[in-house]
Protein backbone atom coordinates (compact mmCIF):
# COMPACT_ATOMS: atom_id res chain seq x y z
CA UNK A 1 0.00 0.00 0.00
CA UNK A 2 1.18 3.65 -0.43
CA UNK A 3 1.14 6.61 1.51
CA UNK A 4 0.32 10.30 0.99
CA UNK A 5 3.25 12.68 2.12
CA UNK A 6 3.34 16.30 3.60
CA UNK A 7 5.89 18.71 2.99
CA UNK A 8 6.03 21.83 5.34
CA UNK A 9 6.21 24.66 2.64
CA UNK A 10 6.33 26.74 5.93
CA UNK A 11 10.09 28.06 5.40
CA UNK A 12 9.09 28.49 1.49
CA UNK A 13 6.26 30.62 2.02
CA UNK A 14 8.11 33.15 4.89
CA UNK A 15 10.77 33.49 2.60
CA UNK A 16 8.79 34.70 -0.37
CA UNK A 17 7.04 36.64 1.81
CA UNK A 18 10.07 38.64 3.16
CA UNK A 19 11.52 39.35 -0.56
CA UNK A 20 8.00 40.84 -1.42
CA UNK A 21 8.37 42.92 2.10
CA UNK A 22 11.61 43.62 0.31
CA UNK A 23 10.63 44.79 -2.95
CA UNK A 24 7.60 46.82 -1.90
CA UNK A 25 10.17 48.30 1.32
CA UNK A 26 12.27 49.79 -1.06
CA UNK A 27 9.90 51.14 -3.61
CA UNK A 28 8.62 52.67 -0.53
CA UNK A 29 11.84 54.76 0.37
CA UNK A 30 12.11 55.57 -3.41
CA UNK A 31 8.58 56.74 -2.93
CA UNK A 32 9.78 58.58 0.62
CA UNK A 33 12.91 60.21 -1.07
CA UNK A 34 10.73 62.19 -3.68
CA UNK A 35 9.98 64.40 -0.79
CA UNK A 36 6.33 65.08 -2.54
CA UNK A 37 3.12 64.77 -0.52
CA UNK A 38 1.62 62.13 -2.88
CA UNK A 39 4.94 60.71 -2.81
CA UNK A 40 4.61 59.56 1.75
CA UNK A 41 0.77 58.61 0.61
CA UNK A 42 1.61 56.03 -1.65
CA UNK A 43 4.52 55.36 0.58
CA UNK A 44 2.21 55.15 3.47
CA UNK A 45 0.13 52.22 1.20
CA UNK A 46 3.16 49.99 -0.02
CA UNK A 47 4.02 49.77 4.48
CA UNK A 48 0.98 48.99 5.43
CA UNK A 49 0.51 46.21 2.80
CA UNK A 50 4.24 45.29 3.89
CA UNK A 51 3.03 44.84 7.43
CA UNK A 52 0.24 42.70 6.42
CA UNK A 53 2.33 41.01 5.04
CA UNK A 54 5.27 40.39 7.72
CA UNK A 55 4.13 42.20 10.61
CA UNK A 56 6.63 44.62 12.23
CA UNK A 57 8.79 44.14 9.35
CA UNK A 58 12.19 46.45 10.28
CA UNK A 59 11.33 49.87 10.49
CA UNK A 60 8.28 50.36 9.13
CA UNK A 61 6.48 51.47 12.06
CA UNK A 62 8.64 54.68 12.34
CA UNK A 63 8.29 54.59 8.29
CA UNK A 64 4.65 54.65 8.47
CA UNK A 65 4.82 57.86 11.37
CA UNK A 66 7.13 59.76 8.86
CA UNK A 67 4.82 59.21 6.27
CA UNK A 68 1.78 60.68 7.73
CA UNK A 69 3.67 63.58 9.54
CA UNK A 70 4.73 64.38 5.83
CA UNK A 71 1.92 63.39 3.66
CA UNK A 72 -0.79 65.40 6.49
CA UNK A 73 -2.23 68.51 5.57
CA UNK A 74 -3.62 70.98 8.07
CA UNK A 75 -6.73 72.90 7.54
CA UNK A 76 -7.66 75.82 9.80
CA UNK A 77 -11.04 76.67 10.94
CA UNK A 78 -11.90 80.32 12.23
CA UNK A 79 -12.98 80.36 15.69
CA UNK A 80 -15.81 83.18 14.85
CA UNK A 81 -19.46 82.05 15.90
CA UNK A 82 -22.27 82.81 13.99
CA UNK A 83 -25.74 82.25 14.94
CA UNK A 84 -29.23 81.88 13.45
CA UNK A 85 -31.23 84.94 15.32
CA UNK A 86 -34.72 83.66 15.96
CA UNK A 87 -37.58 86.10 16.44
CA UNK A 88 -40.83 83.69 16.48
CA UNK A 89 -43.48 84.11 18.94
CA UNK A 90 -42.58 80.35 20.66
CA UNK A 91 -38.02 81.43 20.15
CA UNK A 92 -36.67 84.09 20.74
CA UNK A 93 -32.75 82.62 21.29
CA UNK A 94 -30.00 82.94 19.13
CA UNK A 95 -28.47 79.55 18.34
CA UNK A 96 -24.71 79.04 17.16
CA UNK A 97 -24.40 77.13 14.35
CA UNK A 98 -20.34 77.37 13.25
CA UNK A 99 -19.73 73.79 14.00
CA UNK A 100 -22.81 72.51 11.49
CA UNK A 101 -20.86 74.56 8.73
CA UNK A 102 -17.21 73.66 9.53
CA UNK A 103 -18.68 70.09 9.59
CA UNK A 104 -20.15 70.27 6.57
CA UNK A 105 -16.82 72.08 4.79
CA UNK A 106 -14.73 68.87 6.32
CA UNK A 107 -16.51 66.62 4.73
CA UNK A 108 -16.49 68.29 1.28
CA UNK A 109 -12.83 68.71 1.95
CA UNK A 110 -12.61 65.08 2.69
CA UNK A 111 -14.64 63.77 0.06
CA UNK A 112 -12.17 65.41 -2.41
CA UNK A 113 -8.80 64.85 -0.81
CA UNK A 114 -7.34 62.07 1.43
CA UNK A 115 -9.49 61.72 5.00
CA UNK A 116 -6.42 59.85 6.70
CA UNK A 117 -3.87 62.63 6.07
CA UNK A 118 -5.79 65.86 7.12
CA UNK A 119 -6.03 67.75 10.31
CA UNK A 120 -8.70 70.44 10.93
CA UNK A 121 -7.99 72.53 13.98
CA UNK A 122 -9.62 75.82 14.63
CA UNK A 123 -7.28 79.62 14.74
CA UNK A 124 -8.56 83.24 15.37
CA UNK A 125 -6.65 84.27 12.47
CA UNK A 126 -4.58 83.49 9.47
CA UNK A 127 -1.45 84.68 11.43
CA UNK A 128 -2.81 82.11 13.90
CA UNK A 129 -3.45 79.56 11.65
CA UNK A 130 -0.17 80.03 9.78
CA UNK A 131 1.89 79.66 13.09
CA UNK A 132 0.27 75.79 13.73
CA UNK A 133 1.39 74.89 9.71
CA UNK A 134 -1.92 75.30 8.71
CA UNK A 135 -2.45 75.67 4.81
CA UNK A 136 -6.02 77.05 4.52
CA UNK A 137 -7.71 79.26 6.80
CA UNK A 138 -11.88 78.85 6.57
CA UNK A 139 -13.28 82.18 7.94
CA UNK A 140 -17.64 81.85 7.67
CA UNK A 141 -19.19 85.56 9.00
CA UNK A 142 -22.56 86.84 9.00
CA UNK A 143 -25.69 85.77 11.05
CA UNK A 144 -28.92 84.92 9.97
CA UNK A 145 -32.25 86.34 11.03
CA UNK A 146 -35.36 83.93 11.30
CA UNK A 147 -38.64 85.76 11.76
CA UNK A 148 -42.33 85.33 11.74
CA UNK A 149 -45.73 87.21 12.78
CA UNK A 150 -49.12 87.62 12.95
CA UNK A 151 -49.99 90.78 11.36
CA UNK A 152 -53.26 91.50 13.37
CA UNK A 153 -55.88 93.87 11.01
CA UNK A 154 -59.14 91.31 11.59
CA UNK A 155 -60.65 94.77 13.74
CA UNK A 156 -59.65 97.35 11.77
CA UNK A 157 -59.70 95.58 7.97
CA UNK A 158 -61.27 92.25 8.94
CA UNK A 159 -57.90 90.54 8.15
CA UNK A 160 -55.02 88.63 9.68
CA UNK A 161 -51.40 87.43 8.26
CA UNK A 162 -49.41 84.75 8.88
CA UNK A 163 -46.10 85.76 7.78
CA UNK A 164 -42.15 83.98 8.30
CA UNK A 165 -39.01 85.18 7.08
CA UNK A 166 -35.50 84.47 7.07
CA UNK A 167 -32.84 86.62 5.39
CA UNK A 168 -28.97 87.48 5.85
CA UNK A 169 -26.21 87.60 3.68
CA UNK A 170 -23.06 85.16 5.10
CA UNK A 171 -20.17 85.09 3.80
CA UNK A 172 -17.18 82.53 3.26
CA UNK A 173 -13.45 83.34 3.44
CA UNK A 174 -10.56 80.93 2.27
CA UNK A 175 -7.26 81.72 2.56
CA UNK A 176 -4.27 79.64 0.84
CA UNK A 177 -2.05 80.51 3.41
CA UNK A 178 1.09 79.67 0.94
CA UNK A 179 0.39 82.54 -1.79
CA UNK A 180 -1.71 84.12 0.83
CA UNK A 181 -4.80 84.09 -2.50
CA UNK A 182 -7.99 84.45 -0.82
CA UNK A 183 -11.51 84.33 -2.17
CA UNK A 184 -14.49 85.67 -0.98
CA UNK A 185 -17.89 83.97 -1.58
CA UNK A 186 -21.34 86.10 -0.35
CA UNK A 187 -24.37 84.18 -0.12
CA UNK A 188 -27.64 86.17 -0.28
CA UNK A 189 -30.73 83.99 1.68
CA UNK A 190 -34.07 85.29 1.53
CA UNK A 191 -37.37 83.85 2.04
CA UNK A 192 -40.93 85.36 2.75
CA UNK A 193 -43.75 83.56 2.67
CA UNK A 194 -47.13 84.99 4.06
CA UNK A 195 -51.05 83.90 3.92
CA UNK A 196 -53.72 86.28 4.50
CA UNK A 197 -57.15 85.17 5.67
CA UNK A 198 -59.82 87.61 5.20
CA UNK A 199 -62.95 87.33 7.55
CA UNK A 200 -65.27 88.38 5.04
CA UNK A 201 -68.16 89.04 7.82
CA UNK A 202 -65.77 90.91 9.45
CA UNK A 203 -63.96 92.62 6.84
CA UNK A 204 -67.69 94.10 5.25
CA UNK A 205 -69.71 94.32 8.29
CA UNK A 206 -72.46 92.06 6.74
CA UNK A 207 -74.15 88.73 7.50
CA UNK A 208 -75.42 88.87 4.02
CA UNK A 209 -74.44 87.25 0.65
CA UNK A 210 -75.70 86.96 -2.91
CA UNK A 211 -76.84 83.84 -3.98
CA UNK A 212 -73.93 83.76 -6.71
CA UNK A 213 -71.23 83.73 -3.42
CA UNK A 214 -73.35 81.07 -1.65
CA UNK A 215 -73.89 78.45 -4.31
CA UNK A 216 -70.28 79.14 -6.54
CA UNK A 217 -67.89 80.51 -3.28
CA UNK A 218 -68.88 79.77 0.52
CA UNK A 219 -70.77 76.85 -0.03
CA UNK A 220 -68.85 75.69 -3.00
CA UNK A 221 -66.23 72.70 -2.25
CA UNK A 222 -64.49 72.95 -4.98
CA UNK A 223 -63.69 76.77 -5.14
CA UNK A 224 -62.79 76.45 -1.18
CA UNK A 225 -60.16 73.61 -2.13
CA UNK A 226 -58.94 75.65 -4.85
CA UNK A 227 -58.00 78.27 -2.33
CA UNK A 228 -56.65 76.03 0.26
CA UNK A 229 -54.37 74.69 -2.32
CA UNK A 230 -53.07 77.99 -3.33
CA UNK A 231 -52.34 78.65 0.57
CA UNK A 232 -50.15 75.50 0.60
CA UNK A 233 -48.28 75.91 -2.40
CA UNK A 234 -47.81 79.70 -0.98
CA UNK A 235 -45.66 77.42 1.79
CA UNK A 236 -43.58 75.88 -0.56
CA UNK A 237 -41.59 78.88 -2.15
CA UNK A 238 -39.28 81.31 -1.28
CA UNK A 239 -41.05 84.42 -2.00
CA UNK A 240 -45.01 83.71 -2.45
CA UNK A 241 -48.23 84.73 -1.02
CA UNK A 242 -51.95 83.81 -0.92
CA UNK A 243 -55.22 84.95 0.16
CA UNK A 244 -57.55 82.83 2.17
CA UNK A 245 -61.73 84.63 1.57
CA UNK A 246 -63.89 82.70 4.11
CA UNK A 247 -67.24 83.01 6.30
CA UNK A 248 -66.00 82.78 9.64
CA UNK A 249 -64.84 85.18 12.35
CA UNK A 250 -62.07 84.93 14.63
CA UNK A 251 -62.83 83.94 18.10
CA UNK A 252 -61.11 84.88 21.34
CA UNK A 253 -58.08 83.16 21.75
CA UNK A 254 -56.96 83.40 18.17
CA UNK A 255 -59.05 80.37 17.09
CA UNK A 256 -60.80 80.74 13.62
CA UNK A 257 -64.92 79.60 13.72
CA UNK A 258 -66.29 79.49 10.17
CA UNK A 259 -70.42 79.79 10.75
CA UNK A 260 -72.77 77.29 9.84
CA UNK A 261 -75.00 79.72 7.92
CA UNK A 262 -75.67 82.28 5.76
CA UNK A 263 -78.32 85.30 5.23
CA UNK A 264 -78.66 84.63 1.60
CA UNK A 265 -80.00 87.92 -0.58
CA UNK A 266 -82.29 87.16 -4.40
CA UNK A 267 -84.93 88.66 -5.94
CA UNK A 268 -87.05 86.51 -4.60
CA UNK A 269 -86.26 88.10 -1.00
CA UNK A 270 -83.56 87.14 1.73
CA UNK A 271 -83.62 83.51 3.16
CA UNK A 272 -80.95 81.82 5.46
CA UNK A 273 -79.39 78.74 3.98
CA UNK A 274 -76.83 76.53 6.04
CA UNK A 275 -73.15 76.09 5.19
CA UNK A 276 -72.18 72.70 4.49
CA UNK A 277 -69.22 71.71 7.41
CA UNK A 278 -67.80 69.24 5.08
CA UNK A 279 -66.75 72.86 2.53
CA UNK A 280 -64.66 74.02 4.92
CA UNK A 281 -63.73 71.56 7.40
CA UNK A 282 -60.09 71.16 5.76
CA UNK A 283 -59.96 75.22 5.52
CA UNK A 284 -60.52 75.96 9.64
CA UNK A 285 -57.96 73.08 10.55
CA UNK A 286 -55.65 74.56 8.13
CA UNK A 287 -55.96 78.14 9.85
CA UNK A 288 -56.22 76.73 13.50
CA UNK A 289 -53.78 74.55 13.10
CA UNK A 290 -51.23 74.09 10.44
CA UNK A 291 -50.62 77.91 10.08
CA UNK A 292 -49.77 78.67 13.72
CA UNK A 293 -46.92 75.55 12.71
CA UNK A 294 -46.08 77.48 9.74
CA UNK A 295 -44.74 80.05 11.77
CA UNK A 296 -42.95 78.01 13.87
CA UNK A 297 -40.98 76.82 10.95
CA UNK A 298 -42.46 73.43 11.48
CA UNK A 299 -43.02 71.63 8.43
CA UNK A 300 -38.91 71.98 7.53
CA UNK A 301 -35.82 71.74 9.23
CA UNK A 302 -34.74 75.39 8.58
CA UNK A 303 -31.27 75.17 10.14
CA UNK A 304 -30.42 72.49 8.34
CA UNK A 305 -31.84 73.41 4.52
CA UNK A 306 -30.15 77.06 5.54
CA UNK A 307 -26.61 75.50 6.39
CA UNK A 308 -27.24 72.96 2.71
CA UNK A 309 -28.59 76.14 0.97
CA UNK A 310 -25.56 78.65 2.21
CA UNK A 311 -22.48 75.71 1.31
CA UNK A 312 -23.82 75.39 -2.02
CA UNK A 313 -23.79 79.21 -2.70
CA UNK A 314 -20.33 79.37 -1.37
CA UNK A 315 -19.52 77.03 -3.96
CA UNK A 316 -20.77 78.46 -6.81
CA UNK A 317 -17.81 80.43 -6.87
CA UNK A 318 -15.32 78.56 -8.47
CA UNK A 319 -12.08 80.02 -6.74
CA UNK A 320 -13.49 78.58 -3.29
CA UNK A 321 -14.57 75.82 -5.02
CA UNK A 322 -10.92 75.06 -6.33
CA UNK A 323 -9.05 76.12 -3.21
CA UNK A 324 -11.04 73.73 -1.32
CA UNK A 325 -10.77 70.61 -3.60
CA UNK A 326 -6.75 71.85 -4.26
CA UNK A 327 -4.97 71.96 -1.18
CA UNK A 328 -1.54 71.21 -2.59
CA UNK A 329 -2.33 74.71 -4.40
Amino acid sequence: SSFLSTEDFSAELRNAKDVAAQIKYVKALELMGLDERSSYIKATGLLLSINDLVSGYRDIGTLLRTCYDEGTLIVAFSDRNIYFNYDTDKNGDSVEFSSEIDQVSRDFIERNDYPDFLKFITAGSVKSAEDAGAVLFVDYQGDIGIKSEVIDSYLSSGTLTWKRTYEGTPTLLVTRIGDTRNEISPVSLGLSQSVTVEFYPVKYDTQSITGDMYYNQFNNSAWMADQLNSARVAMDFDDWSATLVVWAEMQYGGVASFLSSADVSSSEGNQVLPIDEDVYKETQKFINKTLPDFLEFSDMDVETSLIDEMFDGFLSKSGVRELLTNLDG
